[in-house]
């Protein structure tokens, strides 16, 4: 395990002196301790209240819970194959649903990566043709998934 470091105990500049403008502040408009009790005498000052107990509230959280610093990097997640198994079923299922032609289609242009023009000569058909199978066989793939539980 690779080096530990704890972080500055001492509060952010921004926080640092909203503390200080709270707790050294002399100012005629600043508001009793009181004020939450008792209208204040100005929004002003109810403000600076209001700040000055933010900034201390992160800041005394900060020091209680502070960050850790370190080198090695948090294991990851490991994959759960359940899911894919489920879909790879399911898009097996929706697959024998088509017809043969959909399904030579879709394995020419999407399983094996052929374009347009290789699928239709591998397959003797017209360019066209193997568009609008691969349009209607999609077509006809989303429905049979939908009927079945759909993928996301």
């Amino acid at each position: 395990m690779g080096p530990i470091t704890k972080v500055d105990p001492s509060p952010p500049a921004p926080i640092a002196r909203a503390v200080a403008i709270g707790t050294t502040s002399s100012s005629p408009n600043r508001p009793s301790a009181g004020c939450d009790r008792s209208p204040c005498r100005s929004a002003r000052g109810w403000l600076f209240t209001v700040a000055e107990r933010i900034a201390i509230d992160q800041w005394r959280a900060a020091n209680r819970r502070p960050e850790l610093v370190t080198d090695m990097v948090p294991e990851r997640a490991v994959d759960d194959a359940t899911e894919q198994a489920v879909d790879r079923n399911l898009v097996l299922t929706a697959l024998r649903t088509l017809s043969t032609d959909h399904r030579r289609v879709l394995f020419e242009c999407y399983f094996r990566g052929a374009s347009v023009a290789e699928a239709a000569e591998t397959l003797g058909v017209p360019t066209g043709t193997i568009k609008s199978r691969t349009h209607y066989a999609l077509r006809a793939l989303r429905r049979a998934t939908d009927d079945r539980g759909s993928i996301p």
